[in-house]
């Protein structure tokens, strides 16, 4: 199971770098520690001995993967910010631009009902 597993991470993050890197730089990063997991569990799976998840290179696993997990968020959450702020300004405009629409529309109906009248 754990070469399973360790197939699956390896194949993620070759797909995280070489096919979603292009939309953001930081899938470089999540990529590069899918890469770095999935040998991880490889050598467990292939040395159980080494005990990898345990001891220091536990510690060392799990502070890689805090680190790269609050990298990884705060990256996100400033993405989404800027996101969500530009979609802002984008609905803003286009009300803006409905508004305007509609007051021409509303003009051009007064100014019928003035030359039919």
């Amino acid at each position: 199971m754990g070469y399973m597993y360790a197939a699956i991470f390896i194949i993620a993050g070759l797909i995280l770098i070489f096919q979603l890197s292009k939309e953001n730089k930081i899938f470089y990063l999540a990529g590069a520690y899918f890469v770095v997991m999935g040998a991880w569990w490889g050598v467990d799976a292939l040395k159980p001995a080494l005990k990898v998840f345990e001891g220091v290179p536990g510690i060392v696993f799990k502070v890689l993967t805090g680190v790269v997990l609050v990298i990884v968020s705060v990256y996100f959450f400033k993405v989404n910010a800027e996101g969500r702020k530009k979609e802002k300004a984008k609905e803003l405009a286009r009300e803006k631009a409905r508004e305007a629409a509609r007051a021409k529309a509303r003009a051009e109906i007064e100014a019928e009902e003035k030359e039919g009248q």
